[in-house]
């Protein structure tokens, strides 16, 4: 029973007087560094500071981070597949 008690407390960070989970505050340390990143790229693309091919390249690895992926569920395209089933069967 202490041991869960000791394993939770580990679990969150003390952030500004607040107790956070360690996961959140690790989520938005990352995604503030991304947008850093992000807008460095675009000012320095802007200004045409430096190797433009560096900048691109970062700018468009940042945005593959921020952008969340597709997630499909075998549920979902088995709906889908079915609808058009049954549009073709009606045809």
């Amino acid at each position: 029973m202490m041991e869960s008690i000791e394993s939770d407390k580990k679990e969150y960070w003390k952030v500004c007087g607040f107790g956070m989970q360690r996961g959140q505050v690790v989520y938005f340390s990352q995604i503030i560094l991304i947008y850093i990143v992000i807008l460095t790229c675009i000012i320095n693309l802007s200004l045409r500071n430096g190797d433009s091919n560096l900048w691109t390249a970062l700018l468009s690895s940042c945005l593959g981070y921020v952008l969340p992926s597709p997630k499909f569920t075998k549920e979902r395209i088995i709906k889908k597949n079915n609808k058009k089933l049954d549009e073709i069967s009606l045809s």
